[in-house]
């Protein structure tokens, strides 16, 4: 409906909340079920196997005119997370940009990314949610009853609400409570715990994996 900040009620608002947006692509190698970024995500490449990224590339993406005629969007998360020929053919985007694409990295650890890559971005600094936040975003994403730990796992993120899902996944609060055990000298309770902790672990690899 115009303006700078986003009305949440209008056609183009609510097709980026459904993640329906015919100009916007949004990166989440996580969510399609990738420990990494591969240049599948980016460019197009065959042969493909069986076990990459089967959707479709940003590069295919962007060979499309915008539908809506503000431009097109390309949000990247956990950028960090690309592997050298996924980097390298991002670059090449960064390089030679065309008009009216936007694209934006999103990184925790901006420091996994190339030189070359974080020399052509303009960095933007997000300060980290406040608790009450941290837990709508949470709550948003319906994470809340994917683990019993997940409190423990937002405060141990520090207000980063995707590594407070990733702890919680991985048994960070279990492990937590193991290593103070061994730490204070109640090895005994900590062996009552490893054979719990083994069974959280398993499941947590296969949450990740």
């Amino acid at each position: 409906e115009g303006g700078d900040a986003p009305c949440g009620r209008c056609g183009p608002c609510t097709r980026v909340a459904r993640d329906s947006h015919a100009d916007l692509f949004v990166l989440d190698h996580r969510a399609s079920g990738q420990d990494r970024i591969s240049i599948h995500f980016v460019a197009t490449r065959d042969p493909r196997p069986k076990d990459a990224y089967q959707g479709e590339p940003i590069e295919a993406f962007l060979a499309l005119r915008a539908e809506e005629g503000r431009g097109k969007f390309v949000i990247v998360r956990e950028a960090d997370a690309m592997n050298e020929e996924a980097q390298n053919a991002f670059l090449k985007m960064l390089e030679e940009p065309r008009p009216g694409v936007h694209l934006v990295l999103e990184s925790g650890s901006p420091g996994g990314l190339r030189a070359t890559v974080r020399s052509r971005v303009v960095p933007v600094r997000m300060d980290a949610l406040g608790e009450a936040d941290c837990r709508a975003v949470l709550e948003r994403l319906e994470a809340a009853g994917e683990a019993d730990d997940l409190g423990r796992a937002r405060r141990m993120a520090a207000g980063a609400p995707g590594e407070a899902l990733r702890l919680a996944r991985r048994a960070a609060p279990q492990m937590q409570d193991v290593l103070r055990q061994v730490l204070s000298g109640e090895t005994s309770a900590a062996r009552r715990e490893r054979s719990s902790l083994s069974a959280s672990l398993c499941r947590a690899s296969r949450c990740i994996a």
